[in-house]
């Protein structure tokens, strides 16, 4: 009435792992997918991120639109 999972993984004893094969990743004793699923993409998001904040991303002039719009609002010293 189905399949099983061995049909659709294969033969599960091939999937078994020495538990000392399971913390190899720099021997910190966490799980290896855990390491490269989780930790590797989320230091490879922050270091994106810091080299985009950091080095491609700068403050741009608003041009003359913004000139235009202070210079009808009264200048930016109109309020002192």
């Amino acid at each position: 009435m189905g399949t099983s999972v061995g049909e659709l993984a294969g033969p599960l004893h091939s999937l078994d792992r020495a538990p000392e094969s399971l913390s190899t990743p720099l021997g910190l004793g966490i799980p290896d997918w855990v390491f490269y699923g989780l930790i590797v993409p989320w230091l490879v998001c922050i270091a994106i991120t810091f080299w985009f904040c950091l080095f491609y991303f700068a403050d741009d002039d608003l041009g003359e639109h913004a000139d235009i719009q202070r210079d009808a609002e009264g200048g930016a010293d109109a309020g002192d």
